[in-house]
């Protein structure tokens, strides 16, 4: 069987903005460091703010191979941890980093030449979700027919983009072209919304990088997103799955007061949902809920924070927290329907 990585991540570097817009060059982002208690801290420096370079792993991954600068680097590392196939996310926007629509274009595009560069070297071991510029919708719709055509598997988005939830009739043009390519839409642990990102600066990240993508999925449930747009797949990831019993339960007692009769074991499957486990989740709980086909995993590879888990996927297998045809499933039956893999 193979073993898919649905979550594994890139990490900037300088090379990744050599394809920005050179009308605007002097927006470019810069690297910073900042020394803080005789530590430093690394930061893009993005339209007069400090964005983090995110919570990378020094020891899980070396620099050349988080950045995909070395990427027969990688290949050799995933070989050693038995890893067949790495989905790759960005890292810088995970959170909001700019108001400017000329900017924000500028990012993606040369993010998303250079991902298509980096993933082309791997051969046929890596895919890659492309970022929309969503302040430009035609500029979006650009975007996503590039990565199509260029390997990407699914288009990036974060649960709160820029103040709307996925059902704000605003994105509609770029689901109706997402639906018509038939890709995934995977809504990762992210902010896309200045206000609610900062809103709790003393926030751990539960508020501003778990519940947008939680709030997400239980809007999608209740705008019907999933029957308007049937060829897409809806993706989350890296929110672990201890709370889908709780928003499927929510959804459900909301039905039943309409007089609706709804199963909750096919609900995820009724409209294409899918879901990133963690070994330290309730697996057969969860299972119960999620079913058989719409759960997957990740490592979070190349990334230090709460989620990410070198070894995860081999210990799925090792722990046999459900049947083992199930965890097989998990492990690339459900992530090759998620991604759309051949």
């Amino acid at each position: 069987m193979t073993t898919i990585d649905a979550d594994a991540h890139v990490v900037e570097c300088d090379e990744t903005w050599k394809f920005f817009d050179k009308d605007i060059i002097n927006l470019c982002p810069t690297r910073v460091d900042v020394n803080n208690a005789g530590s430093n801290t690394h930061f893009w420096s993005i339209d007069g703010r400090l964005v983090s370079t995110g919570p990378f792993s020094e020891t899980d991954a070396i620099k050349a191979v988080r950045e995909m600068v070395d990427t027969s680097g990688r290949l050799a590392q995933m070989d050693e941890i038995g890893t067949d196939f790495q989905v790759i996310f960005p890292t810088i926007f995970l959170r909001p980093v700019t108001k400017r629509p000329n900017l924000e274009r500028a990012m993606c595009y040369s993010y998303n030449r250079w991902m298509a560069e980096r993933v082309a070297e791997g051969g046929d071991r890596f895919s890659w979700v492309v970022v929309p510029p969503t302040m430009i919708i035609e500029e979006a719709i650009k975007e996503i027919h590039f990565g199509y055509e260029n390997g990407a598997t699914g288009v990036f988005w974060r649960g709160f983009e820029r103040g709307m939830l996925p059902s704000d009739p605003y994105f509609a043009p770029i689901f109706e072209e997402i639906n018509r390519l038939g890709m995934a839409v995977t809504v990762h642990a992210a902010n896309g919304t200045f206000e609610i990102h900062d809103q709790f600066p003393d926030d751990t990240g539960i508020f501003r990088f778990k519940v947008p993508g939680i709030t997400a999925f239980h809007n999608i449930l209740t705008s019907k997103l999933a029957q308007k747009y049937p060829n897409i797949r809806w993706g989350f990831i890296e929110l672990c799955s201890q709370w889908v019993p709780y928003v499927l339960h929510d959804f459900i007692r909301r039905g039943e007061r309409r007089g609706q009769n709804i199963d909750p074991t096919t609900l995820m499957a009724d409209n294409n949902l899918y879901v990133a486990c963690q070994t330290d989740d309730d697996l057969a709980y969860v299972h119960r809920y999620a079913g058989d086909s719409n759960l997957v995993s990740g490592t979070d590879f190349g990334h230090a924070d709460t989620s990410s888990e070198l070894l995860a996927l081999q210990r799925l297998r090792e722990m046999q927290l459900i049947a083992a045809p199930s965890i097989e499933r998990i492990l690339d039956d459900n992530p090759r329907a998620l991604y759309g893999l051949k």
